[in-house]
């Protein structure tokens, strides 16, 4: 395990890492992590993300929280619920406009839409596991696999490619199209 939060009232690293989630304007209600809905740059936004985890392989790792989406949450036809890196965004699990869930590589240069509709104000548990060795992307959704995407032989993470390691971070938040993750998220692990 790399990192792993509860959100028990405080943003604290459980795994031993000391990985502590980095934030401005977040709540903790109930023992979970409120997110308001807001850009970062915008009037009241909030900032969450993990630190740079230097123990984090691009090319194979799984991620696992459980969300619930707030009923008023802005429709629009990408709503981040967790994002791999800030400049680069090379990893997302997201809604659709239709509230599909969904993941995307490389800023939404690949996209994988999966049968499954998200209800809002419903609490979910999501697994995302990416293993480029295997050339596979799954998606799990309350234990059941929902998403089996084989990742085309010639695909690569421009990450990888460019030697980045500065965006080994998760966040709630996607900087290329200004949008955020409205509601509540519990339970956050991220493994190798």
């Amino acid at each position: 395990m790399i990192a792993h939060y509860l959100f028990d009232d405080n943003n604290i690293d459980i795994s031993g890492n000391n990985y502590h989630l980095i934030s401005t304007n977040v709540g903790h209600v109930n023992n979970t992590l409120w997110l308001n809905g807001i850009y970062t740059y915008d009037f009241g936004g909030y900032n969450a993300r993990t630190p740079n985890m230097s123990g984090l392989d691009y090319s194979r790792f799984s991620i696992e929280l459980k969300f619930a989406v707030h009923p008023s949450r802005t429709v629009s036809s990408y709503f981040p619920i967790i994002v791999g890196g800030m400049s680069y965004r090379w990893f997302s699990v997201y809604l659709t406009s239709d509230n599909e869930l969904a993941f995307s590589l490389n800023n939404q240069s690949l996209t994988v839409v999966s049968d499954s509709v998200i209800t809002l104000n419903q609490w979910y548990s999501l697994i995302a596991r990416l293993d480029l060795n295997a050339r596979t992307m799954k998606l799990y959704l309350d234990g059941s696999l929902v998403q089996n995407y084989a990742v085309a032989p010639d695909f690569e993470l421009q990450v990888i490619a460019n030697n980045v390691q500065s965006e080994k971070h998760f966040t709630f938040t996607n900087f290329s199209n200004a949008t955020a993750f409205h509601g509540w998220v519990d339970e956050l692990r991220v493994y190798d």
